[in-house]
Order: C-alpha cells, then structure tokens, then sequence
C-alpha cells in the first residue's frame, strides 16, 4: 500500500497523500474514484461554515468500492449542514454531515464506553478512544439489497455498531473495504489519520527535507560524505573489474561446450578454439564447414558430437569435401575430423573398453583416415591441449602442426 495513490479529505500536509479541505474550490477537479485509498475525515466536515459544495462526492467513492478500492471514515455524530449542490443549478439545500457516504447509514447520536471487538482488528486503534459519542447502524432492507457485510465490527452493550470494516456484493461484482472508525477523544483526527496510514496500511508519514536543508552544516557529516563517497568510487571500480572477470570467466566456461556439444554449437566452439590458437577459421570454398590455413595448408573442418563412437558414416561429407579440393588441384589441403564421441558420458567413461572414440578394424574408421590423409582429433584431446595453451605451455603453431602431420588419430604428446 505504500506506494499506491492515496487521497485525504478533510485535512492537509500528509506528504505522501493529496489532500484536500473540503471548502477547497480546486475539490471540483480530482478525479476521486482514480485513488486507490480514500480517508474522509468526517470531524473536520463539522466546522464547515455557510455552504459546501457537494462534487458529486458519493458516486465518486460508489465507483472507487465498485472497482476495489478502499475506503477509510473517521466519522463523527451526525449534523445538519448546508450543501450547495452544482448539478441541480446552484441550488442550496439543507443535508447532513454523512452525504458523501457511499453506504446508507443510520447514525445514532449516543455516547458511552463499553465496547465488544469481534477480533483484535482494531483494538489497538480504540486504546485512543475513552468515550464514543455515537453508533450506527445499516438500514435492513438496504443490507438485504445490496448483501452488505460488516467484519472486524466493535459494538455497544445493545449490539449497535461503533465501528467495522463494510462491504458490498452486488450482483455483477464485489466491493473493496469500507472501514469506518470513531474519532478518537485521546489523540486528535489528524494524529488517528497517522495512526490509521501506519497501523493498516504500512505508509509512514514522513516530510521530505527542502532543498535549502542542503546548505546546513552538521559536525562530522561532511567528513562522512567524503568517505561515503571515496568508498562508492572504490565500489565502482570494483564492479567493473568484476564485470570484465565475469566476461572471462563466462568465455573460458564455455569452451567446456567442447565436451558435450553436438551440431552448430560444436562447431562455434571449436572456432572460437582455433581462433584463440591464431588461426582464425575462414568461410567455406566449397560446401565443407568452414577451414582453417596452416603453412599453405588448407584444412577441411568437419565436427561430429554423437552419443556413441565416431562412425564411418561421419566421414561421407568430409571425403567428398576433398575430393572436391583433388579434382581442384590449386591448394594442398588436410581434412580434419574433430570428434565428441559419447559426449553425454563422464570423461573418465569415455575411450575404454567398450566406448572407443574413434574405433579401429574392420568396421572402425582409424584405417579409412590413414587411408585418406584425414587427421581424427578427440575433442577430449583437443581441450586438454587447449588448456596447456591458455597456461602458456604450448604454443599455437604446435598445436596446429600436429593436427596437420596426422594420418588416422593425433596425438599432443610433445615429450621429447
């Protein structure tokens, strides 16, 4: 509720309300029902002298109930006032002190002490109050039309009503909360409307320091600000170095992809891969994936990630993309096969017994490779080595002359 529009009738200078006197003349132009909590201070509408001016108050706070709004009441004993009202021409009637209210009401002028809470709802609010000074009560036939209920009520000795949270159900919708409490005798109506704001709603009135407070000095608070401030600065650059870590540690994660990927983002990151090794891959010349250039080498790039071996059906694509750089004859060419075989499986799972990488034999596909020239890389492999490369202990160039001297498996062994 504390951020939500809340409108005050009847006093002035709540600070995160508009309020309204109700013989301001600047009343007629509030669109009251577009608030989402009302308080009519009732005490106030006493003291109005000569006549007031009746803004179609009741339709507006109909429509605010009818829509879910909230309605709050400090009310009073009931008085006879005079109200000017605007759209029957001007014409000056006699009315009372309650023809704002949205529900019928029969008020009774009555005092006394007693008081029976039907819950704790509003006990606190009546340790304001030593003596009420009227009760009410809602016609019967107009509580039957409308199926009025009344929760959280406090009344009399006789069971009339001193206060109670009221709502409606018609039948095309239900209302929001009428809540309609006595001004209390220990603190006055604008000290009930604090309390009211705080206790059921939880807004804390508070004013907010004018600009020319600024100027005023405090001892110590400049010597605060100054640190506040130098500690902010420190903060700041913090967060950026933060951020460029997050930068690098979000890229050296993924290259954990080359463990587990399949398809296009296989093939993305085993780019980005050469590209840091220097050896920035380049478009296709044919319809192969893309390529790479090492010392006036072209190699073929094709990447498989299966749940299973690399199997020979993998190399289709890769053998016709060489024969199409045979039959070309221009450029030496390479074709590389870089393989996440069982890529779903546990590293320590992987090239065993069982779950070869690249099988060899009859049907395996580490001969037809020897055969062709092609070089089979493990993407197991090929991040480790990547690893020993972003550590410093290998250079790029090494890397590539490995995969481009291959026939069949390639193996980083660089022990001398």
């Amino acid at each position: 509720m504390g951020n939500k529009k809340i409108l005050i009738l009847g006093a002035k200078e709540f600070p995160k309300a508009k309020c309204y006197e109700w013989d301001d003349k600047t009343l007629t132009k509030v669109n009251i029902s577009d608030y989402e909590l009302v308080i009519v201070n009732v005490c106030t509408l006493e003291n109005i002298r000569g006549s007031y001016t009746d803004l179609n108050i009741k339709y507006a706070l109909e429509v605010l109930l009818e829509t879910g709004g909230t309605l709050v009441a400090i009310g009073s004993p009931k008085k006879t006032i005079r109200v000017l009202h605007v759209p029957d021409g001007g014409r000056i009637k006699s009315s009372n002190n309650y023809f704002w209210s949205p529900i019928s009401l029969e008020i009774y002028n009555e005092s006394g002490t007693t008081r029976e809470f039907s819950d704790p709802a509003f006990e606190e609010y009546f340790k304001n109050i030593k003596e009420w000074s009227y009760c009410f009560e809602i016609p019967i036939l107009y509580k039957k039309k409308y199926h009025v209920s009344i929760k959280n009520y406090v009344t009399n000795r006789y069971n009339r009503y001193i206060a109670g949270k009221i709502s409606f159900h018609a039948s095309l919708f239900d209302s929001g909360d009428f809540y309609f409490l006595p001004c209390p005798t220990d603190i006055s109506d604008i000290e009930a409307i604090n309390f009211i704001l705080k206790t059921f709603f939880n807004v804390h009135q508070k004013t907010p320091p004018p600009e020319w407070t600024n100027l005023i000095e405090v001892t110590g608070l400049g010597r605060i600000q100054k640190d506040i401030k130098s500690h902010l600065e420190k903060i700041n650059q913090l967060s950026r170095a933060n951020d460029n870590l997050l930068i690098k540690e979000s890229k050296l994660v993924s290259y954990k992809e080359l463990l587990y990927e399949t398809g296009n983002a296989l093939e993305e990151i085993v780019k980005k891969v050469f590209t840091m090794l220097a050896y920035k891959p380049k478009p296709p010349r044919y319809k192969e994936e893309y390529i790479v250039e090492y010392d006036k080498k072209v190699g073929i790039i094709e990447c498989k990630g299966n749940e299973k071996s690399i199997k020979r059906a993998d190399f289709r694509q890769l053998l016709e993309h060489t024969k199409e750089y045979e039959l070309d004859g221009k450029v030496e060419h390479k074709g590389i096969l870089i393989g996440n075989a069982w890529r779903l499986k546990p590293l320590n799972e992987r090239n065993r017994s069982g779950t070869p990488i690249f099988p060899k034999g009859r049907d395996g596909v580490v001969d037809i490779a020897t055969r062709h020239d092609i070089a089979l890389v493990s993407t197991i492999d090929l991040f480790n080595v990547f690893c020993k490369f972003l550590d410093g202990k290998i250079k790029g160039k090494d890397i590539m002359e490995k995969i481009f001297s291959a026939k069949g498996v390639v193996s980083f062994d660089f022990n001398p």
